[in-house]
């Protein structure tokens, strides 16, 4: 039986696995589908997840971008401050991570955000020309968003059968070359673009393009566009692979991080991320107060040198006043003049360290250098060979509104430049100037005659006597400019110059930052550890004691006032739990008692039941295990002359094997009384249990037809104990096998075997509840033990011998709980049933007529002499008295009482059996009393026994599992 048990189960798992292949196959088809729709709108790593985080992921990307852009980490230059080989676009980080992460459409909308930043930081605080001028909002939105697209285009080429590493790491890093090579072309093709736009613009307005010219020539095309792509790989090789692995890792551990990982994890990132948008903020804000320092000292340089140079005229005039100058000698005169002219104002400040002062004159619409501090700003030099066309227009609108425009900070049509070095300041500003201006009555200097065609001259004679400087013509300058009578004052100073102080503030600053946010996260990390964290695992020791069956646990964590109303309400609901699982209890014991019930009343129960059939005695019982079982047996009549009876055992237990087996009991009882062979009944019974069997159960039968006439017996065994078979007196095991259990293969076939009963044979079908019942030391009844007891019992009757085979089963396993049903059916040939009845009534005298009125009805009807009916009577009387008398006698209500008799002939005999559940009383051990001389001496309840004891063959007690006392006392005739 366990042999055919586990072959069972083993093919019920073929089955399975069949199902789950079949299931898996749909699946396939099912992420094909999907792999489908993901190339063709893919949505990046975490497509999978709440709205709310791809929307956070969104958010993140956007501060990520506004921080990079303004710590100038957007847009940064490879090499010194103003003269960078090569560019590197850190917004690509922004951009990679928000493409692998939301997708191709969220890639595209994470562009547009970068491009935005960086159109913005080109306009508030552009790092260079190139920025300025040829990076401008058509050309960062093209860049980014080209990237955007072609990067979601192949992460979701390369990750759309979900390919493990290495393969994985190679084809996103693939990827990220390819978007990097897309960058680097954008970025070449966009600044070569916009320099010839500025060019033709610049010539259309009556220039030459030598700024532009200067700018494109200044940068190395091949150098720059391999040293980018080169760093925008790493950046965004980087990022993609840390974005992906983060992603598998979070993913893997789902479920098992715990609130101190996953909060700490968060929290780092909350303070990396608020540490950037700090970085970002103190940058911008410290680059607009330079920005406004800058413009206020250049104005208060050029009113500085305003006034001087009104103090100038003024004491030239009075001195003209007073002085004869035609009468000096000429070299006194020559002395006298030179000390009122302006270029000594000029020489005292440092271009290097203070700036550059320009004073302009007009003529003929355009301004001219008249006196500056740098030989690169030569005089003679025009706006239009300075700043290209619009440099009279850029002199002109800071005259009227006095505030600071960007320049190029370029001092020469060749892109390169001279100023003075530090240590040549003090020198050059006490030297005479050769080709100084004429002084004019005004005091300013009137060199406007000097034609501009001398300003490259000029210009030679300056870089001559001055330490020559170099410088990449992309550099941003700011300027400031104030009008003089007919004259433009002007102040330059390189952008180095202006945020000379701006990276060791904003180091400070952001170190500090630094500082106090990690003694925030500390902070932070501590108050979880010891607010939160610590409460939440007392509460989950507390929970985990009660999802382990302590109901009786209580939560007591009332550190603050949401712990202290979480735990009333976890011991609210714990004590509603208990309320509801009792009452589920009451309600599941109602439900299966009431299953129980159903149950039973679906077998046979009436025995005997053809008593009109004198050639066949049968009975049988079953005793589950729990409330409903998985055993059943059946009988029925086929024809006139044809039995037909089964015993089965389902494969399941409690609810699912009561269902099976009703299902069963009902398929084999309707294909066998059909008529058809029995094996086929069996075949089609087994195949329509198949049908829809998706829990794989199963049952195993033992089923046979008897020919009641001629004793011929058709069986078939499906997979059951062999049954045992008594014959000529002597026990013995039918092990013939006909079949697989029922409800595992639709195309199972069976064979039937066949003998032939004489009367006085006697059949015993059981489950392995009877051979497999377990005694408290765990050891089985067993076969031999089984086979043992029914030869000690030969010569019993069917309903005797199930009844003693089950209270010697009960007696090996007392004190063990039962572990499965035990269901018995025996059958003897050839002999007339036995007949039975029962009737369950008060404990009262009164009912006394009522009880005996059953026995002497039944025999009557079986001819019972009168002397024999009498000593049945009286020994009834008095056994069926004592119990009303004291089986209930300390009861506050009286208990019931159930009689209930067999009868069988050959030799006609009845047995009585009084069933109480009062007090434990045996009658049998009782010594019988000494007989009294007299009746009026006689003792009450003792005598009566005694009586009992000699009217009736046999008299026994039992004192049953379910806490019954039992009397059985028979009488034959």
């Amino acid at each position: 039986m366990l042999r055919s048990r586990g072959k069972a189960r083993s093919m019920s798992n073929l089955r399975a696995m069949k199902i789950e292949d079949e299931n898996t196959d749909a699946t396939d088809e099912d992420t094909k589908v999907v792999t489908k729709h993901r190339m063709s709108d893919w949505k990046g790593l975490i497509e999978t997840e709440k709205v709310r985080l791809r929307r956070l992921v969104f958010l993140v990307v956007v501060l990520l971008c506004a921080s990079l852009a303004f710590m100038q980490f957007g847009f940064l230059g490879i090499g010194t401050n103003g003269h960078y080989v090569s560019y590197v676009f850190g917004l690509l980080v922004p951009v990679t991570a928000g493409t692998i992460l939301l997708g191709r459409s969220g890639g595209v909308l994470c562009g547009v955000v970068a491009a935005a930043m960086h159109s913005l930081h080109a306009v508030v605080q552009p790092l260079d020309l190139y920025e300025k001028y040829f990076v401008g909002p058509i050309g960062a939105l093209l860049l980014y968003v080209l990237v955007a697209l072609v990067l979601g285009w192949l992460f979701a080429l390369s990750l759309k059968n979900d390919p493990s590493y290495p393969k994985r790491g190679a084809y996103l890093l693939i990827s990220c070359f390819v978007g990097a090579s897309v960058a680097t072309m954008v970025f070449i093709c966009t600044v070569i673009a916009g320099a010839t736009l500025n060019i033709l613009q610049d010539i259309m307005l009556g220039g030459e393009g030598a700024l532009s010219s200067s700018v494109i020539g200044g940068l190395d095309i091949v150098v720059s566009a391999n040293l980018q792509l080169l760093f925008d790989f790493i950046l965004m090789a980087i990022v993609a692979l840390g974005c992906d692995e983060s992603v598998r890792h979070l993913r893997k551990t789902e479920g098992k991080r715990s609130l101190r990982t996953s909060f700490r994890a968060r929290l780092i990132a909350t303070v990396t991320l608020t540490f950037m948008v700090i970085s970002g903020a103190c940058f911008f804000v410290i680059t607009m107060r330079n920005q406004a320092d800058a413009r206020k000292s250049m104005l208060n340089e050029i009113d500085f040198i305003i006034s001087q140079i009104q103090s100038k005229g003024d004491e030239f005039n009075r001195m003209v006043e007073t002085v004869d100058i035609d009468s000096l000698p000429d070299e006194s005169a020559d002395a006298l003049l030179s000390s009122f002219e302006i270029d000594s104002l000029f020489d005292n400040y440092s271009a290097i360290a203070d700036g550059t002062a320009i004073r302009f004159t007009q003529k003929d619409g355009e301004y001219y250098v008249a006196n500056s501090n740098s030989a690169a700003f030569p005089k003679g030099a025009s706006s239009r060979d300075l700043w290209g066309p619009l440099g009279k227009e850029i002199l002109e609108r800071l005259m009227s509104t006095e505030g600071m425009e960007q320049v190029v900070y370029t001092e020469s049509p060749t892109g390169t430049f001279s100023l003075m070095s530090e240590d040549k300041v003090a020198e050059e500003a006490s030297a005479p100037h050769d080709g100084g201006a004429e002084t004019t009555t005004d005091g300013a200097a009137a060199d406007s005659q000097a034609p501009a065609d001398d300003a490259s001259s000029d210009a030679t004679a300056g870089a001559g006597e001055h330490d020559e400087v170099v410088v990449h013509a992309s550099e941003i300058g700011y300027l400031c400019c104030k009008p003089y009578y007919d004259d433009a004052i002007a102040f330059l100073q390189r952008s180095s110059r202006v945020y000379a102080s701006r990276t060791e503030t904003v180091a400070w600053i952001v170190g500090i930052a630094f500082a106090m946010l990690g003694v925030i996260y500390v902070l932070v990390w501590l108050l979880l550890g010891s607010l939160v964290v610590m409460p939440i695992d007392e509460t989950n020791g507390s929970l985990a004691r009660i999802t382990a069956g302590d109901l009786e646990e209580r939560v007591e964590v009332r550190t603050n006032t949401e712990f202290q109303s979480l735990s009333d309400g976890i011991n609210a609901t714990v004590g509603a739990l208990k309320g509801w699982i009792g009452e589920a209890e009451r309600r599941m014991k109602r439900d299966l008692s009431t299953a129980n019930a159903i149950q039973q009343s679906a077998l046979p129960s009436t025995f005997p039941p053809f008593p009109e059939i004198d050639r066949f005695d049968i009975y049988a019982s079953m005793d589950p295990a729990k409330e409903v079982g998985g055993d059943f047996y059946d009988f029925f009549l086929i024809d006139d002359h044809t039995l037909g009876f089964l015993i089965a055992d389902v494969s399941g237990k409690g609810i699912p094997g009561a269902l099976f087996m009703m299902a069963a009991k009902s398929e084999l009882e309707n294909f066998m009384q059909t008529g058809m062979d029995l094996d086929q009944a069996v075949t089609g019974a087994n195949e329509r249990l198949c049908h829809g069997n998706d829990a794989g159960m199963f049952v195993t039968v033992w089923a046979a037809t008897l020919n009641y006439e001629t004793g011929e017996l058709i069986y078939v065994n499906a997979g059951h104990n062999p049954p045992l078979l008594r014959h000529d007196g002597k026990w013995e095991w039918l092990t013939t096998k006909g079949g697989l259990f029922l409800g595992t293969f639709e195309r199972a076939k069976y064979r039937t075997s066949s003998l032939t009963l004489v009367p006085g044979d006697e059949l015993l079908l059981y489950t392995d509840g009877v051979n497999e019942a377990f005694s408290v030391t765990e050891e089985e009844y067993g076969n031999d033990r089984l086979e043992d007891f029914v030869n000690a019992h030969a010569d019993e009757h069917p309903r005797k011998l199930v009844d003693d085979l089950r209270a010697d089963v009960a007696r090996w396993a007392e004190g063990a709980e039962q572990s499965d049903d035990i269901t018995m059916v025996a059958l003897e040939y050839g002999v007339a049933p036995e007949v039975s009845g029962s009737i369950v009534l008060p404990a009262e005298i009164s009912t006394l007529g009522q009880a005996m009125g059953l026995i002497d009805e039944e025999l009557n009807k079986r001819l019972c002499p009168p002397a024999v009916r009498n000593r049945i009577d009286v020994a009834f009387e008095e056994l069926y008295v004592n119990v009303c008398h004291y089986a209930y006698d300390h009861a506050q209500e009286p208990g019931k009482v159930m009689v209930s008799y067999s009868y069988t002939t050959d030799p006609s005999q009845i047995v009585v059996e009084i069933r109480d559940w009062g007090v434990p009383f045996d009658p049998v051990t009782m010594e019988d009393p000494t007989l009294p001389a007299s009746v009026q001496e006689a003792k009450i309840g003792g005598l009566g026994i005694m009586m009992a004891k000699r009217c009736v063959d046999e008299l026994t007690y039992e004192r049953s599992g379910d806490g019954a006392n039992v009397v059985t006392f028979t009488k034959a005739w």
